[in-house]
């Protein structure tokens, strides 16, 4: 009975400490090729999403979670430019949604969710998006160019 007790505390022991290991995420998003601004290839962003696809995000700290969204949530908009599939954009707007739920004033997750909505043709959403964005953006960011760019993409809603 004691070695099936230790048998079990081993176990345990184990699995909280090498199958439930962190993944740093810092150093995941240190590897994406196509996650900054420029010019990539079709390559190097595809190459990136399917490193998401293969990342256990249960694994991903807390405070990691509103980037890893963030990211993901990029890497499948890069994907739906290069194939124009809104399944991509769809996916996309998943993710920030959950980013958003973590930290709604996340400027950089709002304005893209918005744009995401603009290519989904939902409107209405995005511009609640985009109000959302401008009311959690230092006015000090918000420029003329912002608010032309924000009413150029909402009469052209749902045509890209």
């Amino acid at each position: 009975m004691k070695n099936i007790l230790v048998l079990i505390v081993v176990c345990m022991f184990l699995n909280n400490n090498v199958f439930a290991q962190k993944i740093n995420y810092k150093k995941f998003a240190a590897t994406l090729r196509a996650n900054s601004c420029g010019s990539h290839s079709h390559k190097d962003i595809e190459g990136d999403y399917h490193k998401f696809l293969l990342l256990d995000s249960s694994k991903i700290s807390a405070k990691d979670k509103v980037e890893y969204y963030s990211d993901y949530g990029m890497s499948c908009y890069t994907m739906y430019c290069i194939t124009k599939n809104k399944n991509f954009a769809t996916q996309s707007n998943v993710l920030y949604r959950n980013g958003l739920l973590i930290d709604l004033k996340d400027t950089r997750m709002l304005w893209n969710y918005a744009c995401n909505l603009i290519i989904l043709g939902e409107c209405d959403e995005a511009k609640k998006q985009f109000d959302l964005y401008l009311k959690n953006t230092p006015k000090k960011y918000i420029t003329k160019d912002t608010h032309e760019q924000i009413d150029t993409f909402e009469k052209n809603c749902g045509i890209y």
